[in-house]
């Protein structure tokens, strides 16, 4: 079988051929990934093959991937020893990130496989790092802060005796730090909330005593366990569970369905593993539902209107997520997203797209987008080089050309990438809206063509500010050097396309 699995893996990324997907990941990352966790397991680490891996990871051109790759082998790794190296060394990598998106991520990564292999003390050493850089970094935010104490919090559940709690020492941190007082009253929230949720955990009947806030986050956690085949199929917490019914159907439909849900899901397991019956249960979710339509059809009984209104209430939050989420492959389906999303927000008349490898092709999106504002000024940083192979870049004018030279609106390309390592500074997706009059900005994240599922997500105020910064670095200042290696900006810089 593992060698059926090595070949496997040996036709999918030949050395001999062009092995990377058009727009993905222009390094063999996945396929040193895909051996180590093949062969390590069986064979295990000896110092050449740990030297072999770590020389492979060295040949890729992107420190944020090396760092991942470096923390995801140490699972692999047999000795503590080699296990703490290779967080350590996935760790400083992630230091010289510039992006704070990715920068965070490493991070986060390295704390959590410390976290899961229970390396104690490793774990303590780089929150101290993460939690320094949090607090002294201007792009630090809310949410960056809220997934640390996620991480704290289930670190501190696990060591009960530990001599220091990292949540406490983490909020003195930031309590001493005039910058973060914005948002240090809704951590000491969220501490409150979590504990909450996590106090109902160990004791089940303090379900009933949670707002419907915390039972929401509750049950979530438990449907996520589900959908992630990590529930653990007891019949007697189900036994548990089942008074807590009548405080769920007191609450809408809307602030519940993720109870609802669980309950349904929990229950069609329990019965395939033990073939249980149980028609009360099933009676109780229908009187549940059926409850909440009855308060619906009332508030509704005045016009047809406000019942769709009200239907398109709960729907709604269901529908954003699934419009935003994108599959492989659905190209179409991430445009036509961006075109509505545009036709609502046609007033910011200037894009700016950072995108590693926006090829001439693709700027039929433009065309799209351009058909809602004729007027829109358009900007787009991109690398250089397809696949080590440098784009002519009198071809995003011929495409335009062919498409739609007849709008009016204006087109500018940027390229620029790595001299020797041939791929661009940048790898993420960004396409910042700007209010030309107002100076409002909005910012999606969108990849096209890609061959992973992907999530349209807006950006908030401080992520917006890290990706003007990224522009400003490769746009307006022209950084000259990046990862120790120069970067080279293509003339014109930029090519207007008329």
């Amino acid at each position: 079988m593992l060698t059926n699995l090595k070949n496997i893996i040996g036709n999918k990324y030949k050395e001999d051929e062009t092995a990377h997907i058009k727009g993905g990941l222009p390094h063999d990352g996945y396929k040193i990934a895909c051996l180590t966790a093949i062969e390590c397991p069986t064979e295990g680490y000896d110092d050449k093959k740990l030297n072999n891996i770590k020389d492979m990871i060295e040949s890729i051109n992107n420190i944020a991937d090396q760092s991942f790759l470096y923390s995801y082998i140490s699972n692999y790794a047999k000795k503590t020893d080699e296990k703490k190296e290779l967080i350590k060394i996935g760790f400083n990598k992630a230091t010289q990130i510039n992006n704070s998106f990715d920068k965070i991520s490493r991070f986060d990564m390295c704390l959590s496989e410390s976290f899961e292999q229970n390396l104690v003390y490793l774990l303590k050493e780089l929150y101290k790092e993460e939690s320094k850089w949090l607090i002294n970094n201007k792009n630090g935010n809310y949410t960056d802060a809220q997934r640390m104490i996620d991480l704290l919090q289930e670190f501190g559940d696990r060591q009960e005796n530990s001599d220091i709690n990292l949540v406490d020492d983490f909020m003195e941190k930031i309590d001493k730090d005039p910058a973060r007082l914005a948002y240090r009253h809704g951590l000491k929230k969220y501490i409150n909330k979590t504990q909450k949720v996590k106090s109902a955990k160990k004791d089940i009947t303090n379900l009933t005593k949670l707002p419907v806030s915390e039972l929401n986050a509750f049950f979530d956690g438990k449907l996520k366990a589900i959908i992630n085949d990590t529930c653990i199929v007891n019949k007697t917490d189900f036994d548990i569970m089942y008074p807590i019914l009548d405080s769920i159907y007191l609450n809408s439909i809307a602030n519940t369905k993720n109870a609802i849900s669980y309950f349904m899901e929990y229950f069609y397991m329990i019965n395939k593993k033990f073939k249980v019956q149980n028609q009360e249960f099933i009676k109780e979710i229908h009187k549940a539902m059926l409850y909440n339509l009855k308060i619906v059809l009332s508030l509704a009984s005045e016009t047809k209107e406000k019942f769709a209104v009200i239907n398109n209430i709960i729907q709604e939050s269901l529908k954003k997520s699934a419009e935003t989420h994108i599959k492989a492959g659905q190209d179409n389906k991430a445009i036509n997203y961006m075109k509505k999303w545009y036709i609502n927000n046609s007033k910011y008349d200037r894009l700016r797209i950072i995108v590693p490898y926006f090829f001439p092709e693709r700027l039929y999106v433009i065309k799209e987008l351009m058909r809602i504002n004729n007027n829109l000024d358009v900007k787009i940083l991109s690398g250089y080089y397809d696949n080590n192979k440098p784009i002519e870049i009198e071809d995003y004018q011929k495409v335009w050309n062919e498409i739609s030279n007849e709008l009016p609106g204006k087109i500018s390309i940027y390229l620029c990438s790595y001299k020797n390592k041939k791929v661009p500074p940048f790898h993420d997706r960004y396409w910042l809206f700007v209010d030309s009059e107002t100076r409002d900005k909005k910012c999606l994240t969108m990849t096209l063509e890609t061959k992973r599922d992907n999530t349209i997500t807006e950006l908030d105020h401080t992520n917006i500010i890290s990706v003007e910064d990224m522009w400003e670095d490769y746009v307006s200042n022209r950084k000259p050097k990046d990862s120790n290696d120069e970067i080279m900006y293509i003339d014109p810089y930029p090519y207007n396309i008329h």
